[in-house]
């Protein structure tokens, strides 16, 4: 898809907004998940796998040719 400076612009600004109110309100809740260290490890123990697979996959002659739409599409399968 091709956006316009504009509309990009405007995605990254949802986006940065989007991350500050979740970092916030997962910070909030810092102490009663195990503390800061153990959400970073949690979260890259969870997201580690579904990344991982469309990378090694993209080493494979077969899937050399897959675009990012099917990378993404890896990637959410994965997360479930």
């Amino acid at each position: 898809r091709h956006w316009t400076q504009t509309q990009g612009l405007k995605a990254a600004r949802v986006t940065t907004v989007v991350f500050v109110l979740l970092t916030m309100a997962v910070a909030t809740q810092a102490e009663n998940l195990g503390g800061v260290l153990q959400i970073v490890v949690n979260w890259v123990a969870a997201l580690m796998g579904p990344i991982s697979v469309p990378l090694l996959l993209g080493m494979l002659p077969r899937f050399r040719t897959c675009g990012p739409r099917a990378a993404l599409v890896s990637w959410a399968g994965g997360l479930l």
